[in-house]
Order: C-alpha cells, then sequence, then structure tokens
C-alpha cells in the first residue's frame, strides 16, 4: 500500500514537471527558438557566401527602443537598395543598444561602411560659390570645428571600421563620407546637420499658382535661432545640402528662416521628373541619416568558400 502511493506520489511529481516544461516552452519556447534559427541562418549565409558579421552599438547610453527600431529599419531600407541578398538585421535583445548586421555575399569593405554609416546630413553655408551642382564632393568643417549651432571639435569621434578577422582599429568617422575628391579644397561651414531638422515638418509641398513642387522643411525650436539669424543675415547667397559629404541640393537664399522653410526650384521641378527629384530630397532628409549615432563594435569578415 505504502509503495503504491510512493508511486503515486513519483508520478504526480514527474507530472507536474512535465507541466512546468510544457508551460515554459509554451511561454519562453518562442523566443528560444527564434534566437537559435536566427544563429543558424546566420551561420549558414556566411558560410555559403562569404560576407561580413557587424555589431552595432548606440553611442548614446539612453537611447530609447523606438530609436533603436528606427534606426534598425533605415539600415534596412538602405539594403533593400542595395538588394542584398539573405541579409539578417536584428536587435541583440529587449531593450539593447546594439544591432547585429549579416551581410552575405558583401566583400567591399566600401559597400559595408556605406550600409551601417551614420549617414551625416548638413546644410552648409555655400556663400558666393554658384559653382556647385547636386553630386559634387565637398569638405565640411563640422568634423573639424563643428557646425554654427555646435562648434565644438571632434564631434564625429572616433570608431572602429570593418577589418578582417574579429579586431577592430580605430579611424576617425569622416572615413564613413564620401572618399571621392572634393570638389575643390575649400572647407564650407556646417550651420546645423539633419540632427536638428523636425522630421514632422519635411513634407513635399506645391506652388498654388504653377503647381511645381517644392521641399518643405522645419528645425527643431532648439536650433531655430541659430539657423534664423544665418539666413537673415546671408541674404542672396547660397546654401547647400549635403549628404555624406556630397551635395544633394543647393538654393539661394531668399528669406529669413526660423522653424519653418522651403526650398523651390520652379523651373526645374514643375516636371514629373522635378516632382520626382523632390521625393527623392524629402526622402533623404527624412530617412538619409540614422537617428542615433552607432559605434562599430565587431566586423569580422567571412572569405566566400572555394568552389
Amino acid at each position: 500500500m505504502h509503495l503504491y502511493r510512493k508511486i503515486m506520489n513519483n508520478r504526480a511529481l514527474v507530472g507536474i514537471l512535465l507541466l512546468v516544461l510544457v508551460a515554459f516552452m509554451y511561454f519562453f519556447g518562442g523566443i528560444l527558438t527564434k534566437g537559435v534559427v536566427e544563429i543558424l541562418r546566420t551561420k549558414q549565409s556566411l558560410d555559403s557566401n562569404g560576407g561580413y558579421l557587424v555589431v552595432l552599438q548606440a553611442r548614446d547610453k539612453n537611447v530609447s527602443k523606438d530609436q533603436m527600431q528606427a534606426a534598425l529599419d533605415v539600415i534596412n531600407k538602405r539594403i533593400e537598395e542595395l538588394s542584398v541578398k539573405d541579409s539578417i538585421i536584428t536587435l541583440q535583445g529587449e531593450g539593447s543598444r546594439q544591432i547585429n548586421v549579416v551581410l552575405p555575399g558583401i566583400t567591399n569593405e566600401k559597400q559595408v561602411s556605406a550600409l551601417i554609416s551614420t549617414g551625416r546630413l548638413e546644410f552648409i553655408d555655400a556663400g558666393s560659390d554658384t559653382t556647385l551642382k547636386d553630386g559634387d564632393i565637398v569638405k565640411t568643417s563640422y568634423c573639424v570645428t563643428g557646425s554654427l549651432y555646435q562648434p565644438r571639435p571632434n564631434l564625429c569621434g572616433n570608431i572602429p571600421t570593418p577589418t578582417d578577422g574579429t579586431s577592430s582599429t580605430t579611424i576617425n568617422s569622416e572615413a564613413n563620407v564620401a572618399t571621392t575628391p572634393a570638389t575643390n579644397n575649400k572647407v564650407y561651414q556646417t550651420i546645423i546637420t539633419g540632427a536638428e531638422l523636425d522630421s514632422s515638418k519635411v513634407d513635399i509641398g506645391f506652388d498654388y499658382n504653377t503647381g511645381a513642387a517644392k521641399v518643405l522643411f522645419g528645425t527643431k525650436a532648439a536650433a531655430a535661432s541659430i539657423f534664423q539669424n544665418f539666413t537673415s543675415s546671408h541674404l542672396g547667397q547660397s546654401m547647400a545640402i549635403v549628404l555624406d559629404g556630397k551635395i544633394i541640393s543647393s538654393a539661394t537664399i531668399q528669406g529669413a528662416i526660423g522653424t519653418q522653410g522651403e526650398i523651390t526650384n520652379p523651373s526645374a521641378w514643375s516636371t514629373a521628373a522635378g516632382k520626382a527629384e523632390v521625393a527623392r530630397i524629402v526622402a533623404q532628409l527624412k530617412y538619409g541619416a540614422l537617428p542615433v549615432e552607432l559605434d562599430v563594435l565587431s566586423s569580422r569578415k567571412v572569405d566566400a568558400p572555394v568552389r
């Protein structure tokens, strides 16, 4: 009788343990399975095609979950533009400020830098220089002496660059901007950067009389006075928008700009091609730069197998 009860008690204990195990798998199994699947996918992609495995980390320790997700989304859009197949990009975990990026088949280090660079957007003082055009490469003051809004040296900081193997070397983050020789040797003063733009004010507008498209943009309140003071004292002169050292648009300052401004070009932006150009500029103002500064913690190149 006592033996029977002991056996029953043992069976009950086993049953309880099984229930606990099932409950654990139900609540946490999906997470564990997802992690295992991602690891297997990463290994399979790199073993088959070679490529890069990069770990990025937000410089700001107080970065929000939404900001990290936004950064991940921007990198995803860049990867989609290059049609990188089987790429994997994930946050390391809940509340993490690290992003894992797997780029199968990518062997060019410059491509990696373009995909993971912060993408610095700048408004620069072009002065009386009317020779600058879209696509020109220019040098700016930002990494050396800062901007009018942030007049401080070494704002770019030092970050590791992708290397073969697991070790990293340190370079100035100016290496993440365009590496093509500059159009001229002049260093253009940075007024503000994309960080000072209010993305909710960036949009496409249309002229009521001509129907031509125009770029609407605005600055955050903190930078409004700096921008207004500059534009009001430089009427009739040129200001250009630069992304990673390359001009994406330039225009003549026609009035003081505070928290809200616009860029117009009626003769060129009234056509379908012109409106498409405006849409491109708006997209770059909104998404060209990452919402947070990211450092490269590690970058490992995996060679493709010899077939």
